[in-house]
């Protein structure tokens, strides 16, 4: 049996011990992170759904007389609505624990249809800002 020493390639396949400057720290918990992150998401929700809600309350005062007033009222109706039905989503991600491999499929279905709720909410709301009235 050849010198190990001697050889090149027994070199390359010892594995050194990471050295570390300071103590070990485990990984995050990705379950709890996701779960601090769906909160947060909430939280801008309702705010968004405030917002919404008070422009409808303008929208509907002001009245029909409004130049885009109902392009106004389609897109908020629009926006709370898929702001409502994301609320759900969140709601129901939380039930998944993406450690589990059974809850990893579902857990990915939900966000995803999340994300694009979100994008449409998005998406109405710029024509909403586009379109909307402003006090006068």
């Amino acid at each position: 049996m050849p010198d190990c020493a001697a050889d090149t390639c027994c070199h390359l396949l010892e594995v050194e011990e990471p050295r570390y400057s300071r103590p070990y720290r485990p990984g995050i918990d990705v379950n709890l992170y996701a779960t601090k992150k769906s909160v947060a998401q909430g939280m801008m929700d309702i705010a968004l759904l405030t917002a919404n809600a008070s422009q409808l309350k303008y929208i509907l005062k002001e009245g029909e007389e409004s130049r885009f007033y109902l392009v106004n009222v389609i897109c908020i109706g629009i926006s709370i609505t898929l702001q409502l039905v994301v609320g759900v989503l969140l709601i129901l991600n939380t039930r998944y624990n993406i450690n589990l491999i059974s809850h990893q499929s579902r857990a990915e279905l939900v966000n995803n249809l999340t994300i694009i709720g979100i994008f449409l909410i998005t998406v109405s709301n710029v024509f909403v800002s586009a379109f909307g009235t402003s006090p006068r």
